[in-house]
């Protein structure tokens, strides 16, 4: 277990000694990358009969952005594909984009990718001085994904349930048409960031 520990946190420390070696140029240029990553996931989607929210792969750019680029670059990542995305570019999930995507019914969850990308950062700079494990960097990913991305996600998907289609919608029919179909996929998206970032 020790061996572990140790392994993990020797590769947190290289990632955060290339972060710190990187200029603002290149970290900023990255950030862009990430920003596009995310719209490319965001068209890798199934979409579900019985709610507006898709299933898509963009967890994995939102969070690996932070866990990659760090809190501030990582959190602009997604920034820039929020406000691009509501802009001029059309990158939303099903080539949207414009600001009625951002006011509609997935617009909570991409306010939370660029929370979440910051947490993610954060924290996993923060882990290069605690006794960490993989088990504990996979609950930290799963608390940031559901707290961070679900809550501001659900919260805008009652509201313009309510305003929208005139229902108000109860916790339970909440939770299946905004939570409850995403969990096993990102159960396991979230293991595959939590390998990466081993290495």
């Amino acid at each position: 277990m020790n061996t572990i520990i140790l392994t993990y946190r020797n590769s947190t420390k290289r990632i955060i000694d290339w972060q710190t070696n990187q200029n603002t140029t290149t970290k900023f240029l990255l950030s862009i990358v990430f920003s596009c990553l995310t719209g490319i996931f965001a068209q890798l989607r199934i979409q579900l009969p019985f709610t507006p929210v898709p299933i898509t792969l963009q967890t994995v750019a939102v969070l690996g952005s932070g866990i990659f680029l760090g809190p501030i670059f990582g959190c602009l990542a997604q920034f820039f594909y929020v406000l691009l995305g509501a802009s001029c570019i059309d990158w939303f999930t099903g080539r949207t984009g414009d600001l009625q995507s951002l006011l509609g019914p997935t617009g909570g969850y991409l306010i939370g990718f660029i929370i979440a990308s910051f947490a993610a950062g954060f924290l996993r700079e923060k882990l290069i001085t605690d006794k960490f494990s993989m088990k504990n960097f996979f609950v930290i990913l799963i608390a940031i994904n559901f707290l961070l991305i679900y809550i501001p996600g659900i919260l805008q998907l009652f509201f313009w349930y309510k305003i929208a289609e005139g229902e108000i919608l109860t916790m339970n029919a909440l939770l299946i048409k905004g939570v409850i179909p995403y969990i096993f996929g990102d159960l396991l998206k979230i293991t595959a960031l939590t390998i990466y970032a081993k290495f």
